[in-house]
């Protein structure tokens, strides 16, 4: 009966590291353990009855109730999804209770065996057979044991690494500053990241399952085709407007991957960077320099009608000049005069 219990306490606590591992307790797996426990509260109640140490087995009944009891904190907690605190009743009560139920078992057992030592030399053989069987058979039951808590211990192990990888994960996406998507073949959005709620407003579960059209610019949207068809291996570069929830539109660069051929992806990665800023920035040195280049226009203009004038003087100076040396040298009655006293008025003009 003690080596029974013991096996049925053994597959009990094999079925609570395989729901660790797990991380959940489905309905096969909590319809086995219900099982598994039946047996072994029967076996128990059955050793106390029929046994000769019923104190022994009293012993071992509380330790039981103790070992159920914090397995169905643990189960309750792995079915609210708080795998941490799951994790700390398994280490601090589960384990320690399994192993203090396991040593007794063991005690109880080693004692049977000096019973039926004593019997033997009574030349009760039959019963030696059936207790060396019976240990036989808990030393097979532990060594497979052995063997399922060393891949379980494996498969807490990786599913430990899987968890820590997914909260770095997390941590990168809530923490980013650009938009990141991931698109079905046909452009609908799968994931979004919860950084879109600072860059475009409004939930962005909502907007898993709608297309990336809705959150285009029409200007750009003739050119979601080319980009979900046919992404360059290193990601295809654009620069879009994207639409806010307020219907306002922003300027990004985007970063279209292809990573259909990643299982835990399956889909093509949308990395949105908001170059709204710098966009008006260019604007604005583009007008500077537009202004630089009338302004320089004009600058040129002036600096040659500046020497136009500057030559023309010059030419002034030397007409009017010989226009008064002639007039003072010809007579007042010669027929040329009015002439060149039109011209003198002329240069006296410009």
């Amino acid at each position: 009966m003690l080596h029974e219990i013991d096996a049925q306490a053994h597959r009990l606590s094999a079925l609570e590291w395989q729901a660790v591992a797990i991380g959940r307790v489905d309905n096969s797996l909590r319809r086995e353990v219900e099982e598994v426990r039946q047996l072994l509260t029967a076996n128990v109640e059955s050793g106390r009855a029929l046994g000769p140490d019923r104190a022994e087995y009293d012993r071992v009944d509380d330790v039981l109730h103790t070992f159920l009891a914090a397995m169905d904190e643990e189960f309750g907690l792995l079915q609210e999804g708080r795998l941490d605190e799951a994790h700390a009743v398994d280490d601090e009560r589960v384990d320690p209770t399994f192993t203090l139920l396991h040593d007794l078992l063991e005690d109880a057992a080693v004692s049977s065996a000096q019973v039926a030592q004593q019997a033997q030399l009574t030349a009760n053989l039959g019963t030696v057979s059936v207790l060396g069987a019976a240990v036989l058979f808990t030393v097979v039951l532990l060594v497979a044991f052995g063997r399922e808590r060393r891949a379980t211990d494996l498969a807490i192990a990786e599913r430990q690494a899987l968890a820590r990888s997914e909260e770095r994960f997390r941590a990168l996406t809530l923490n980013a500053a650009e938009l990141i998507a991931i698109l079905a073949d046909d452009g609908t959005i799968t994931y979004l990241s919860p950084s879109a709620a600072a860059l475009l407003g409004g939930d962005p579960e909502k907007r898993v399952g709608h297309a990336v059209g809705e959150l285009i610019g029409p200007e750009d949207r003739h050119r979601i085709a080319e980009l979900l068809g046919r992404p360059a291996p290193g990601g295809a570069r654009s620069e879009l407007r994207l639409r806010r929830a307020d219907g306002t539109y922003l300027d990004v660069e985007a970063v279209w991957t292809d990573l259909r051929t990643i299982p835990a992806v399956n889909g093509i990665v949308l990395n949105a960077r908001d170059i709204t800023e710098r966009k008006a920035v260019e604007a604005a040195l583009r007008d500077s320099e537009e202004h630089l280049r009338q302004a320089q226009k004009m600058e040129a203009v002036g600096v040659l009608a500046g020497g136009i004038a500057h030559d023309f003087n010059n030419l002034l100076t030397v007409i009017n000049g010989y226009s008064e040396l002639i007039l003072s040298l010809l007579p007042t009655d010669h027929p040329q005069r009015a002439n060149l006293q039109e011209i003198e008025r002329a240069g006296a003009r410009a």
